[in-house]
């Protein structure tokens, strides 16, 4: 993800990266001193926690190949457009875990093996 350099103004202003940054610090801190996270730390620790959770998060769900095998200058939208989509992903879960639909069990292990990566991929096959 060295596509990230040279986009810290992107990164720090975007609610998703925000977001990741939140999960990153412990609750406590987070409840009671939100506003000032990430206003004191530094952009260069925003940055490298952003990266290695995305990194991490995809490397584990989609193996080490999956964003080489994505174009170098759409690798930064691939990986941004999957942490939303993981997000879409796990409200589809939940959609089908309170549905009454026949064979849901399998629908949200279905959902949960390939639905982020393959939502992200329409997506960047649309956006052409």
């Amino acid at each position: 993800l060295c596509e990230f350099s040279g986009r810290e103004d992107q990164l720090v202003n975007d609610v998703l990266f925000q977001s990741i940054i939140y999960r990153h610090c412990p609750p406590i801190l987070v409840k009671k001193f939100k506003d000032r996270i990430l206003k004191r730390l530094p952009i260069a620790h925003q940055i490298a926690i952003v990266s290695a959770y995305i990194a991490s998060n995809i490397v584990y769900r989609e193996g080490l190949g999956w964003l080489h095998r994505i174009p170098r200058g759409q690798r930064f939208i691939a990986a941004r457009t999957y942490m939303e989509k993981d997000s879409q992903a796990e409200q589809l879960i939940n959609a089908v875990k309170k549905s009454s639909i026949k064979n849901k069990k399998q629908i949200e292990e279905i959902l949960r093996r390939s639905a982020a990566r393959d939502l992200t991929m329409l997506e960047i096959e649309g956006s052409d």
